[in-house]
């Protein structure tokens, strides 16, 4: 069984906390000790909303060379590529290892690189949780960790409970 490592984020911060102890300790049965072990990995992830990679690649490899030395593994959101687009961006160091790319519309997508020292893989049974604007979801099993790491971006003008159920799928899978 893997662990599932998220983040949840909204624009209500007593709301966050409370989704993210409601995930925590009813969904996942978590308890504090082991979350801590999911904690002590020693992994460094970068979750940034980019708002178009092709953009934001010389500001991303000049931060990674500068203060990101010790950077595992990066998580982007909204990098606005088609999956031709974002097969050609290289990040020095970095393997992209799954991504979500939009089909019926521009702008959105998930990625994640991750450093080539960690020996992971692309988690596709996911793939159909993939949703444009709702739940665009890159997956990636961390196998010397045992830990399925999500990326997911949800556009803020689409359906929240449609999200929600998607979420709580992936929890139930991931946990399983």
């Amino acid at each position: 069984m893997a662990n599932l490592k998220y983040s949840v984020r909204t624009n209500n911060r007593r709301k966050e906390e409370s989704m993210k102890k409601t995930i925590l300790t009813k969904d996942l049965n978590v308890e504090e000790e082991q979350w801590n072990i999911v904690m002590d990995f020693g992994l460094r992830i970068l979750h940034h909303n980019v708002q178009s990679l092709s953009n934001k690649k010389n500001e991303i490899t000049m931060m990674l060379t500068v203060d990101g030395r010790y950077i595992n593994i990066l998580c982007l959101m909204e990098h606005w590529l088609k999956e031709d687009q974002l097969n050609v961006i290289n990040i020095d160091q970095f393997k992209l290892v799954s991504k979500y790319c939009r089909i019926s519309s521009t702008l959105g997508g998930s990625c994640i690189y991750v450093n080539n020292t960690i020996q992971c893989k692309e988690v596709p049974w996911f793939g159909n949780l993939g949703s444009d604007k709702v739940f665009e979801l890159s997956v990636v099993e961390l196998l010397e960790h045992h830990i399925i790491l999500a990326c997911i971006y949800r556009s803020p003008n689409s359906d929240f409970y449609e999200f929600l159920n998607k979420l709580e799928v992936l929890i139930v899978k991931a946990s399983s």
